[in-house]
């Protein structure tokens, strides 16, 4: 069985909408904590992944799921108002467009079809939850007014579809 550790590294782009870029790194044989490869790898020097140009930044591990292929991916949704995609390929998801899928059955949570645009969906609900519930200001803090508003309005969204 594989195991991936999967990073999204995320944020607002001009529109509201949500800019993000995926990355994939096979950590079957690696025993470190999981945050921490997180960390190196948004910190290291790459063509691959958006640079983060400030410290600040929310880091949470948003979810896990089992693909046909046998493979197991720990999910981890990065969220900075200062992450750079200019020299990395990215998607956009608008936040009207966001989703999360059905579950297949009450006895089979996973749902049929896991779409990148789901996994994005819903670790924004997470991040919006956290942002908008907790009562540490350490989420609140390490976010701009624009992305306050937006996560306020990521959370009432969501919060009716599930």
């Amino acid at each position: 069985m594989r195991n991936n550790l999967e990073i999204f590294i995320a944020s607002f782009d001009e529109n509201a909408a949500v800019r993000y870029s995926r990355i994939v790194i096979d950590i079957s044989e690696d025993v470190r904590n999981p945050d921490e490869i997180v960390k190196e790898e948004i910190r290291k020097p790459s063509q691959c992944t958006p640079q983060i140009v400030c410290s600040r930044y929310i880091s949470h591990s948003t979810s896990w799921r089992y693909e046909a292929d046998g493979s197991i991916y720990l999910t981890y949704l990065v969220f900075s108002d200062h992450a750079d995609f200019t020299y990395v390929s990215s998607d956009t998801l608008q936040i009207h467009d966001m989703q999360i899928p059905p579950a297949a059955s009450a006895e089979n949570p996973r749902p049929n079809d896991i779409k990148e645009e789901h996994v994005i969906s819903h670790g924004m609900r997470h991040l919006s939850h956290l942002v908008n519930e907790s009562k540490q200001e350490m989420y609140r803090s390490a976010l701009s007014n624009k992305s306050l508003s937006l996560f306020a309005r990521i959370g009432a969204l969501l919060a009716g579809k599930l």
